[in-house]
């Protein structure tokens, strides 16, 4: 199925305010890979259907009827589409030399469209690419149906929008299923997702993560659109975390609609190079923090270290914002390193629950937990 043709995904822009870059031009230049030939090792079978194994995934997948059950083995090499309804499950059978089976996209354009409703059961998607004229979203998956990944990872994947996942649908990450360092490049800087793009309904659980993604435009980790369709749902639950991901504006999460972070959902050490290190909560956006859940060890070099808020943030029960930094580059050109508050704020208490954030590195050093705009 190389060569598959992905949806283009029409991009709409919303304007940005309080948006203070400072940015080195072309920090965030990405060297595309070419396509490399990798040896396709599928081993693939319907064991709802007992068929013989193949090496052809794709023929597998179109054989199916809705409910199978296909096993998979070694290393699949293409550019797949799930789109039979009724639904189908793709399960990894580990092996000695690969205990997580691979879908890879080789590079050619996308590695998975989805458009019906599909489980993922311990297998890695990789190495997509969505950069081109027919298709520049959802480097690794392109998500239209009702998809649920379970310890699964979706790693090294590449696109101008939605590096790891496009989602359009409902998306869900359950287990200990991770987004690992994918990769967002955008023409304009704005719109982007270095993990996942949103414009529909994400729900990581259990284990869940986001992590060591890049987005040279918004949303380092996650991108969660304003849709002028429905409402654009980001939940964290569980001990879900988004980590360690970098963007322009929007480090951890980038949200225009509504982000929530239930039990004791994390996030934690992101960095932004303008605003919002762990959250930038843009003026249509509503990000609620429940029960133990945190914003912490997040930097911007500009504002808001933990949260940056343009739009609603309501924090409840425990939750707390803590341990991040703005004016992380030391410049003099950053306040509120918990929270940079140009919206509304509700239940939020400097030194209580917004406590030991802190403006600038070096030796003026100085605590800062929210300052409003």
């Amino acid at each position: 199925m190389n060569g598959l043709r992905f949806p283009h995904r029409v991009q709409r822009r919303v304007p940005l305010s309080f948006v203070v870059l400072g940015l080195i031009s072309g920090m965030f230049a990405m060297t595309i890979p070419s396509a490399t030939g990798v040896t396709n090792s599928c081993r693939a079978r319907n064991i709802t259907q007992a068929t013989a194994v193949g090496s052809d995934l794709q023929a597998v997948i179109d054989a199916a009827n809705a409910g199978d059950r296909i096993a998979v083995r070694g290393r699949c090499v293409g550019n797949f589409q799930v789109s039979r309804r009724g639904g189908l499950t793709l399960v990894g059978k580990a092996t000695s030399r690969l205990p997580r089976p691979i879908l890879d996209g080789n590079q050619t354009g996308g590695t998975l469209l989805v458009s019906a409703r599909l489980k993922l059961v311990n297998l890695v998607i990789t190495r997509g690419l969505a950069n081109g004229a027919t298709s520049d979203a959802g480097g690794g998956i392109f998500n239209n149906g009702w998809l649920t990944l379970k310890d699964s990872v979706v790693r090294g994947n590449t696109a101008r929008i939605g590096g790891g996942i496009l989602n359009n649908n409902t998306l869900k990450l359950i287990g200990s299923s991770s987004v690992f360092r994918n990769s967002a490049q955008t023409v304009d800087a704005t719109d982007s997702g270095g993990g996942i793009h949103n414009d529909g309904t994400v729900t990581l659980s259990d284990l869940a993560s986001v992590s060591g993604n890049t987005s040279d435009g918004h949303g380092g980790g996650v991108a969660n659109h304003k849709n002028n369709v429905h409402t654009s749902v980001v939940i964290l639950q569980g001990s879900a975390t988004v980590t360690g991901n970098v963007a322009r504006v929007g480090g951890g999460v980038y949200n225009q609609d509504s982000v929530t972070l239930d039990g004791s959902a994390t996030v934690m050490g992101n960095s932004a190079l303008g605003n919002g290190g762990g959250i930038f909560n843009d003026g249509n956006g509503t990000a609620t923090l429940n029960d133990s859940s945190t914003v912490t060890q997040n930097t911007a070099n500009a504002n808001g270290g933990g949260i940056f808020n343009d739009g609603t943030v309501t924090m409840n029960a425990s939750a707390s914002v803590t341990a991040n930094t703005a004016d992380a580059d030391d410049d003099d050109d950053g306040v509120g390193g918990g929270i940079f508050e140009c919206g509304t704020l509700n239940n939020a208490i400097d030194g209580v629950n917004v406590d030991g954030n802190y403006r600038r590195t070096d030796s003026a050093r100085v605590e800062d937990n929210i300052t409003h705009c």
